[in-house]
């Protein structure tokens, strides 16, 4: 009884195996192809494409600083605050505060240029708006003007209390 035992296991290992190996040659062979409908034809994604490097007065709000802005925006806080600014991110769906809506305002520390660069510089605590001071100061800048552009109520500023912090600032 038990020769018969180990022929019928040992039958059905080796087809195992064979069936096995047959399978795998035949998909590394034949080598079906599967269309996935996927584009092609992607144009690269062009990183850091806007050059504010000539920009002289950086405190002062312009379209290149906006669209550097939007640029440094979607790289370091589009993934908490959303691609709109509206706080709906995917990453900050969990955060307790919640990200904050840029289009409603509600400032928690004054939603002038100053006050905004930083927040994005020293973070805000009691939430986690961690600190940004490793972006460049130009580039701070700049976001803070893409910021600005999205709400609905922006604070106004005081010219020469923004050149002057801003030529100081860190």
């Amino acid at each position: 009884m038990s020769d018969s035992y180990n022929k019928w296991g040992w039958i059905v290992l080796i087809t195992t195996v064979s069936f096995s190996v047959v399978w795998i040659l035949y998909f590394m062979i034949v080598q079906v192809p599967v269309d996935l409908g996927e584009e092609t034809n992607i144009p690269p994604v062009i990183i850091g494409s806007v050059d504010i490097s000539q920009v002289e007065e950086y405190w002062v709000s312009g379209e290149l600083m906006v669209q550097k802005g939007a640029e440094v925006y979607a790289t370091y806080c589009a993934l908490c605050h959303g691609t709109a600014g509206r706080g709906d991110g995917v990453a900050g769906r969990g955060l307790k505060p919640p990200p904050r809506d840029f289009f409603e305002g509600d400032w928690k520390y004054g939603g002038g240029s100053i006050d905004l660069f930083k927040v994005i510089t020293e973070g805000s605590e009691g939430t986690s708006m961690a600190s940004f001071a490793h972006i460049p100061k130009l580039e701070r800048w700049a976001l803070v003007h893409f910021v600005r552009s999205l709400t609905k109520n922006p604070v106004p500023d005081d010219p020469v209390q923004t050149k002057e912090f801003a030529t100081n600032a860190k």
